[in-house]
């Protein structure tokens, strides 16, 4: 009887205790996450890394890479170590800066930013890694996940955590409670991000303010490249120099808004060194034997290499043995697969970016090629121009334009901006001769073609913090084309239509937050909205203009986090013609810009997709909203699949002159690899509409 009992002992020591039952302690580490994040943080330190990859199977994908063109040759596993400062500032802002590195192949860094990022790990904030999962630590987000006690010794609780549904921002994993110190000791975590499948182990510190940062993570995972597989380890040290909890702004800067201190390692250009010494003599954690092993076989390679490089003849060098059909691929790799460097000096770089292909049901499929030229002057000063080579295949047109800027007051965000080029534009006959004397036009023709060669030229300069002021002038030469061409006196059309107009803009955000890069001003963020006003007057007979017209547009708009997993952005905008002698050339310049604030990457959002051109530009005024919500569980994102990165819904609503209030409802989903996104709209004198967009990524 005695053993029996001595054995349910056992038995019921290893089974999971419920969090119910020990919700106390579960109730305290909520408190102390409240605790943590109620005051900023603020801490300074070294870090060390170290990263071994290995490829475990290979397509030609990763053959075309060129920063993956070591495999070429035959290699399979890499390791890097690196030595670097860092500084971290609530709420969720970290820096490191590269001092010393070293790897088995020069040039190859397994410190790729992606893996990097699982690294800037706060447990008690909303945000474990980053923005990328939510913590299971903040009670914020206990509604995520499911919590039990797995075991109790002493004044330390072993609790176990598990997401209540699949999605990539939630996690599986388990915890160390202490309650005599009051902290959490370690953590482990497992989940799946994008490409990336990982478990980390955390070690926190034990000493004063450093039991509540990490001390010490070690990171195993499979990472998959377009088929491809790699499977890397990693472990990574902080140790803190300083560490407070009081945020004291410098004397030096210039008001409350300048974030200069916390950004001084992004400011610092200082490259880093390649010093194999150093890092063998202050390694902080030795070498594993497979790390070593990686070592020895990337040494015995380079000599094989030296030696057959000084004998020419052997025909079975490394260089030798890679085919030139799999060189050829590599090269093309270049262009398609990463943006391509045809010039880098320490003044001036030029790159071809890698091409986009998209696809909407009014554009059909386009490709576009991109290029960069960016040129450093003194004190801060820089040149930069963006040309850009577009075609539709649907309508058989190419679309060409030139953005290029030239910063000569860095200190106030002073810059002159021209943007020119070429596009086709279509124009409605509503108004022309041909549409009169013409019965049943529109079965004949809806639109008119034309080729319009534009440029404008602003100059923009900051007055005040957040307050900037820009006057320029925009000039149109527009061209009918085909039909319009092939029929231009029949349809009453005159040869070229030109126009000319000086403009200002008026752009103000309250409480813009920045930082100094030297001179240069980076703004930041801001808790207010966005406005922007815009006049335009069209002077007939200068310069040739054909054209006379006064407009005035608005726009407001800003976006902030509903919860720690939905963002919302909102926009207002209008705009009304005070004069228009024409009507089918006039356009609204800012009627179909998207929303910029909150660093939205979405060319959808604050844009009607479904939308005939005529309902609002033949109108003298319009008035319009825009709501989007991002968040990656809303429909589809609830579902257990790995392809949903984020979902989003847009909801857009305009009334203009002679039209009831348009509605247009959509729906997206975004992930690495691709952006695809759904429209619908009803408009009463026309049938419903539907429409897909999608953009691929696979290039970036």
């Amino acid at each position: 009887m005695q053993h029996l009992l001595i054995l349910l002992l056992f038995i019921f020591a290893a089974l999971p205790c419920s969090a119910a039952k020990y919700g106390e302690e579960l109730a305290e580490v909520f408190a102390l996450a409240d605790s943590i994040c109620e005051k900023p943080w603020s801490y300074k330190g070294h870090y060390y890394y170290r990263g071994a990859l290995t490829l475990k199977r290979k397509n030609i994908i990763v053959i075309s890479d060129p920063n993956r063109q070591y495999y070429i040759k035959g290699g399979k596993e890499l390791i890097t170590e690196d030595f670097g400062e860092m500084e971290f500032y609530s709420p969720n802002t970290i820096m490191r800066k590269l001092r010393k590195t070293y790897g088995s192949q020069e040039g190859y860094d397994v410190t790729h930013a992606y893996i990097m990022a699982f690294f800037d790990v706060t447990i008690y904030n909303t945000y474990l890694f980053g923005d990328h999962v939510l913590s299971p630590l903040n009670k914020k987000n206990r509604g995520y996940y499911r919590y039990s006690c797995d075991s109790v010794s002493g004044s330390k609780y072993y609790f176990t955590f598990k997401r209540k549904r699949w999605n990539m921002q939630l996690v599986n994993g388990r915890f160390v409670y202490d309650s005599h110190t009051r902290r959490v000791t370690q953590m482990t975590v497992s989940g799946t991000y994008n490409f990336v499948k990982f478990d980390e182990h955390i070690v926190m510190g034990t000493e004063g303010d450093e039991r509540y940062l990490p001390k010490r993570m070690d990171m195993s995972f499979r990472y998959w490249y377009y088929g491809s597989v790699f499977e890397g380890k990693t472990v990574y040290t902080q140790n803190y120099n300083t560490i407070t909890r009081v945020i004291v702004v410098p004397p030096t800067a210039e008001s409350k808004y300048d974030l200069s201190h916390f950004y001084a390692l992004t400011k610092d250009h200082t490259p880093s060194d390649c010093d194999s010494a150093y890092v063998r003599k202050h390694r902080p954690i030795p070498l594993t034997p497979s790390d070593s092993l990686i070592y020895r076989n990337a040494q015995k390679e380079q000599e094989v290499e030296d030696t057959t490089h000084v004998a020419k003849s052997n025909k079975h060098s490394i260089e030798h043995r890679t085919p030139n059909w799999i060189k050829s691929i590599g090269q093309a790799g270049e262009v398609f697969f990463n943006s391509y460097d045809l010039m880098n000096t320490s003044y001036t770089s030029v790159r071809m970016l890698s091409p986009e292909i998209g696809y909407s049901g009014s554009r059909g499929i386009t490709l576009r090629q991109d290029f960069t030229y960016r040129r450093q002057i003194s004190n801060g000063m820089y040149i930069y121009a963006r040309p850009s080579l577009a075609y539709s295949f649907k309508r058989k047109t190419f679309i060409g334009k030139l953005n290029a800027e030239m910063l000569f007051d860095p200190c106030h965000d002073g810059k002159i901006v021209l943007e020119t080029g070429m596009r086709p534009i279509y124009a409605f006959a509503d108004d022309l001769k041909y549409a009169h004397e013409t019965p049943n036009w529109r079965d004949k023709i809806k639109e008119l073609e034309y080729t319009d060669y534009y440029a404008a030229i602003d100059v923009r300069r900051e007055i005040v913090n957040g307050l900037s002021f820009s006057i320029g002038m925009v000039m149109h030469n527009r061209r009918p084309r085909k039909y319009a061409r092939e029929n231009r006196e029949q349809l009453g059309l005159k040869e070229t239509y030109r126009d000319f107009a000086p403009r200002t803009t008026i752009t103000y955000t309250p409480g813009q937050y920045y930082y100094r890069d030297g001179k240069r001003k980076v703004t930041l963020f801001s808790s207010w909205p966005t406005f922007m006003i815009n006049y335009e007057r069209g002077i007939k007979g200068f310069l040739g203009s054909t054209i006379n017209y006064e407009r005035w547009e608005f726009a407001v708009s800003k976006g902030f986090m509903l919860s720690p997993l939905r963002k919302l952005l909102w926009k207002v905008g209008g705009g009304m013609f005070t004069n228009k002698e024409n009507s089918e050339f006039v356009h609204y310049e800012f009627f179909n810009q998207g929303i910029t604030a909150y660093d939205w990457d979405d060319d959808r959002s604050g844009v009607f997709q479904l939308l005939d051109a005529r309902h609002y530009n033949n109108s003298k005024h319009y008035l319009r909203g825009h709501v989007v919500v991002e968040s990656p569980m809303l429909i589809l994102g609830r579902l257990p699949t790995r392809i949903i990165e984020n979902e989003r819904l847009y909801v857009n609503a305009l009334v203009t002159e002679g039209l009831v209030p348009y509605i247009e409802l959509g729906y997206g989903i975004s992930h690495k690899l691709i952006d695809i996104s759904f429209f619908a709209s009803y408009l009463k004198q026309e049938k419903i509409k539907t429409g897909i967009k999608f953009n691929l990524h696979i290039f970036e």
